[in-house]
């Protein structure tokens, strides 16, 4: 996988930054919306916003994700459990494991 940043173009060897994160996506009325914002070797930063009332379908990935609220909260259910995520919380889903 090619490193890329907001630009599209190639992201320097080493460490990335991302300094203001929340600001990278916007809530849109009534819509779940998503944006990678940083692709590099072993990661992949993808922000999703949900307006009030969104629901994200079940669904599996082939890699671990970590969910992480910068703002209100977001309640997931995967392996028979459900959290209620709010800001400075994290959560590791590993691959495979059906969550929505």
């Amino acid at each position: 996988m090619a490193e890329s940043d907001l630009s599209g173009g190639p992201a320097k060897s080493g460490m990335h930054d991302l300094p203001d994160v929340a600001s990278l996506v916007e809530i849109q009325p009534e819509a779940t919306v998503f944006r990678t914002v940083l692709k590099a070797e072993g990661a992949r930063v993808v922000l999703f916003s949900f307006d009030t009332g969104q629901v994200q379908t079940e669904h599996t990935a082939a890699v671990p994700a970590l969910p992480q609220v910068l703002d209100g909260h977001l309640r997931i259910t995967a392996d028979g459990r459900t959290i209620d995520l709010r800001p400075a919380g994290l959560i590791l889903c590993r691959a495979t494991t059906a969550r929505r």
